[in-house]
């Protein structure tokens, strides 16, 4: 599934599940609401299908209906590209705290688009996301910016939230971070790097990084493996400083 809608998904999903001691029943109800439609059709990138399903409920207040609308239009998916609807959307759902919509906005002042360049707008935005969220959010970000429904992504902001989650001891940063590195996306390419970070993971007791040391090991010499090591072992005894 593509990160942005599993994401919305998976939020409405597990909200829906704390709210209910009836969750199999109820569920199967959740699975066909215009929610999940919604979702589910863009996904499947049927995106005028999904934005049929989210706009009425955007209208309604429904913050991740705002967010994907809002995603649409910057997008130009199943409609025609508008930064400054886009902007609208995003401000209504960030309003009400949806991390991802803040980090959009943040990310469309800081950048200048749709609305005129103004990092300070851009700053107090992040400065909310730092506030309340923790490594799991700022992954959920990183994934977002670092996905952009398969098209190329806006690599440079994802690094930056992968790193904030990676230096909370998340490890699916940590491994994302390691992929990054591995194919230059958003950062100069470094096998040394790449290796790092999948070691990092790997002590962390992430399995899936540890299952990829032996194949990113072989991309290296002796030397730089050794680097590796050391920068590995740097970066977990400053607690993540001086990775």
């Amino acid at each position: 599934m593509n990160n942005l809608a599993l994401i919305i998904a998976l939020t409405l999903i597990t909200s829906f599940a704390w709210s209910t001691d009836k969750e199999p029943t109820r569920l199967q109800l959740l699975l066909a609401s215009p929610e999940i439609q919604g979702a589910m059709a863009f996904d499947n990138g049927d995106y005028e299908t999904a934005f049929s399903y989210m706009l009425p409920l955007a209208k309604e207040g429904n913050a991740d209906a705002q967010m994907l609308v809002g995603y649409l239009y910057e997008q130009g998916l199943g409609v025609l590209k508008n930064d400054k609807t886009a902007i609208k959307w995003y401000l209504l759902a960030a309003e009400q705290n949806d991390l991802l919509a803040q980090a959009r906005l943040g990310r469309m002042y800081e950048k200048g688009t749709g609305v005129e360049k103004n990092n300070e707008e851009a700053n107090k935005w992040y400065a909310l996301i730092m506030a309340k969220s923790n490594a799991r959010g700022f992954n959920d970000i990183a994934e977002m910016f670092a996905d952009d429904d398969g098209r190329i992504g806006d690599y440079d902001a994802a690094i930056k939230w992968f790193r904030l989650a990676a230096k909370q001891g998340s490890t699916n940063a940590q491994t994302s971070l390691g992929a990054m590195y591995k194919a230059g996306k958003g950062v100069t390419q470094s096998p040394i790097r790449a290796h790092m970070w999948l070691m990092i993971a790997a002590l962390n007791r992430d399995k899936s990084s540890a299952k990829m040391l032996p194949e990113s090991a072989k991309a290296l010499t002796t030397k730089d493996l050794s680097k590796a090591q050391v920068l590995a072992a740097a970066c977990v005894k400053s607690k993540y400083k001086d990775c």
